[in-house]
């Protein structure tokens, strides 16, 4: 835990932009520059996944590191909010594809609104390959806390998450064509660095 708390703060120093860079205007009350849409943009890291770790011979199991690509389109922020209307999860190559929606809320830590906090979750249905015999869909939610820096045309942050699959089936096929009771979740954890282009101060 702590070695991956290190890692999200390192990440976080690596996207914070130099010290000379930072605009310090501060933003009045319903001011355009407390919102914004960005049009694209990608989470890319990785991680690990967990699924019935306790198996029997023969029986499915999953504990693997695995990598994270989410392609998000049209991303709106408002002074306290946040929103993703649109999240892809294109990872054929890992065993899983998906879309869903994310958001949640924004914590200003500055005057200027560039730099926030975010705590939400991303919603949807991944389609997960457990196994050759074992391609099935799973609910998946992944609450996130990610810190964001806006610039004009965009954003870069980090951020730490953790992936829960719920699928649909209470059995599974083994490996070896039997049958067996398997658990409903499927968890992980994930970092991932993150960038969008988009446009800082439209009103919406």
């Amino acid at each position: 835990m702590k070695a991956a708390l290190s890692l999200f703060l390192s990440m976080v120093m690596l996207v914070l932009p130099p010290a000379g860079l930072v605009m310090a205007e501060e933003v009045e009350v319903g001011s355009p520059l407390e919102r914004g849409v960005e049009w694209f943009g990608m989470n890319i890291g990785g991680g690990g996944l967990f699924f019935n770790i306790d198996a029997q011979d023969g029986e499915v199991k999953v504990e693997r590191g695995t990598v994270k690509v989410d392609l998000l389109f049209f991303n709106l922020y408002w002074p306290y909010a946040y929103w993703s209307v649109l999240e892809l999860h294109p990872v054929f190559f890992a065993g899983f594809v998906g879309l869903g929606t994310r958001g949640g809320l924004r914590i200003p830590l500055s005057a200027d609104f560039r730099h926030d906090l975010q705590i939400g979750a991303f919603v949807g249905m991944d389609y997960f390959l457990f196994h050759m015999n074992a391609f099935h869909p799973t609910l998946s939610l992944e609450p996130h806390l990610q810190y964001i820096y806006h610039t004009d045309l965009g954003s870069i942050g980090a951020g730490v998450s953790a992936p829960i699959n719920l699928h649909f089936r209470d059995d599974m096929t083994g490996n070896d064509g039997h049958a067996f009771d398997v658990p409903p979740v499927m968890t992980g954890a994930m970092l991932y660095i993150r960038w969008t282009i988009g446009r800082r101060g439209l009103s919406f």
